[in-house]
Order: structure tokens, then C-alpha cells, then sequence
């Protein structure tokens, strides 16, 4: 038996089982059914997303979750709360690391 396929395939195996187990962000927000392991990573249209989110607005509501690629994602369709969260409640975000590309590689400060 080949040693380092026979490793590979038990590593895939148990990151599948980890992550289609884990507990979701939160259960109670709703959202539309996913697929196993995608999610709604082929519902998105990579053109014009603001489209599959506006469907699903009218669907769930201004507060809804998607899962792409295994991650759970919740969208904010309301701008005050989306203000609520990222103006007001910034203190309980602000210790998560930067990401990289909405600070370094903005376009209207140009500094691209």
C-alpha cells in the first residue's frame, strides 16, 4: 500500500468530517439550504452577487446566513445595522487581525 496516498486520504477524510460537524455561527439566523461542503458557492454569481443577495433579502429578511465553501457567512442588507456593528460595536471586533486587502489595497485612496 502506497504510505503517503493512504495519509492523504485519511487527512482529507477527517477535515471533511470536522468541518461538516461543527457547530454553525448560529442556528437561529436564517438562510437558505446549503450544499454539503460547497454551500452556496456556485448560487453566487462571481459578476453581479448583489443580485443572489437581493433574492435572498426578500426571501430572509436584512440579517441572513450563507455557507461558501464551508464557512459560515452572515450578510447585513440593512445599512444601520451594518453601521451598528462596525461604528458602535467596533470595541468587540477590533481585536481580530486586519484584513489584508481591505486595508492595503483600497482603491479610492489610491494606493494600489
Amino acid at each position: 500500500m502506497n504510505v503517503p496516498l493512504a495519509s492523504a486520504g485519511f487527512l482529507v477524510s477527517v477535515i471533511l468530517i470536522y468541518r461538516m460537524t461543527r457547530r454553525s455561527i448560529s442556528p437561529q439566523i436564517p438562510g437558505p439550504p446549503s450544499h454539503p461542503l460547497v454551500g452556496h458557492t456556485f448560487q453566487v454569481q462571481t459578476m453581479k452577487p448583489w443580485k443572489y443577495f437581493e433574492k435572498l433579502w426578500h426571501q430572509y429578511g436584512p440579517i441572513l446566513k450563507i455557507s461558501l465553501a464551508g464557512d459560515d457567512i452572515i450578510v447585513l442588507s440593512d445599512p444601520s445595522d451594518a453601521e451598528e456593528l462596525l461604528a458602535r460595536r467596533a470595541r468587540n471586533y477590533s481585536s481580530r487581525r486586519p484584513l489584508i486587502y481591505a486595508g492595503k489595497y483600497r482603491c479610492f485612496s489610491h494606493e494600489l
